[in-house]
């Protein structure tokens, strides 16, 4: 959209590389997502090959975000892919880690066009304390103005469900209204189903963030590797601190995650009434119950979920 034939004459062709992305990392911000990230290009994997690589400066870059992808072309944003990609080897393979493509159709397609063949992993957080998580996350920078998180959930929640009243089909409003996604984007089991229907060919890893905290680095690595298909390259394996999830991350449940470490956890929980704990709790259940069944399905040979959910 926005694009001259000339501007899509002066795009380069696939072979150059210039929208590579062999991995990429699906999720929604604070799902988990920069700590798969920094794990898969950590020392802990450096004795696997193929290198994992990430292409420096491009993390959460959107640069498969083709909602807002011509804009950036124009404004030289191809350059900096380029030169980012200056140290990536031919047989690398980049890790796309940008934190917003679960819900985004326009990011679904742009993978479509320019990596049919990427494999995929889902990082997938239990939803209240993500949507908390997230919500905490914009007040601190300033992106989010209602200081009280029910009632930023309230809002919310009243333009998806004044949408789908009025006859939208859910993805169409899941799609609409910037980054203040708390409760859309912890519906992770409508996205994933849809990702994997688009992508019926592709290897998808699930990867349940909630549980990370309980799994050995070492374990995480070795899950990794057999979904990419690292082999040994016969080196001596890095420290897997970089692929231990700290338990001080509460992620169990919006309580945990408020009652965790943080002060201004707790100051939201202190003056979060009983009533919007049992408003937030009851608008929350059902994600939590589908997210439970996702991690749960038989799923289609290619797709995988880690841990599994009898550990």
């Amino acid at each position: 959209a926005g694009a001259s034939p000339a501007w899509r004459a002066a795009l380069p062709t696939r072979p150059t590389r210039a929208l590579r992305a062999d991995v990429i990392i699906l999720g929604q911000p604070k799902g988990g997502t920069t700590f798969l990230w920094n794990c898969l290009a950590s020392p802990a994997l450096c004795h696997l090959e193929p290198r994992v690589a990430r292409a420096p400066g491009l993390e959460k870059e959107w640069w498969l975000y083709f909602d807002d992808y011509w804009r950036k072309w124009e404004e030289g944003r191809p350059a900096k892919m380029r030169d980012a990609l200056r140290g990536v080897g031919a047989d690398d393979l980049l890790v796309d880690g940008t934190p917003d493509y679960l819900q985004n159709s326009g990011a679904m397609r742009a993978v479509k066009e320019h990596a049919p063949d990427a494999k995929f992993i889902v990082m997938l957080r239990e939803p209240l304390a993500r949507a908390f998580s997230n919500w905490n996350m914009f007040v601190s920078w300033g992106w989010e103005q209602e200081d009280n998180f029910t009632a930023a959930v309230q809002r919310e929640h009243g333009r998806y469900a004044a949408c789908l009243a009025g006859g939208r089909e859910p993805f169409e409003c899941l799609d609409r209204w910037g980054w203040q996604k708390y409760y859309q984007g912890s519906v992770p089991h409508l996205h994933v189903r849809r990702w994997i229907q688009e992508f019926p060919d592709n290897p998808f890893l699930l990867v349940n963030a909630s549980a990370l905290p309980w799994v050995a680095g070492a374990d995480l690595v070795a899950e990794l590797a057999a979904f990419l298909r690292l082999e040994d390259a016969g080196g001596a394996p890095g420290p897997p601190g970089t692929c231990e999830y700290s338990r001080e991350r509460p992620t169990n449940s919006y309580a945990d995650h408020a009652r965790g470490v943080g002060h201004t956890e707790q100051e939201v929980l202190n003056r979060t009434s009983p009533g919007e704990l049992r408003y937030l709790q009851a608008l929350f259940e059902e994600p939590a119950r589908e997210l439970e069944g996702l991690l749960r399905e038989a799923w289609r040979p290619g797709v995988r979920v880690f841990p599994p959910p009898e550990l």
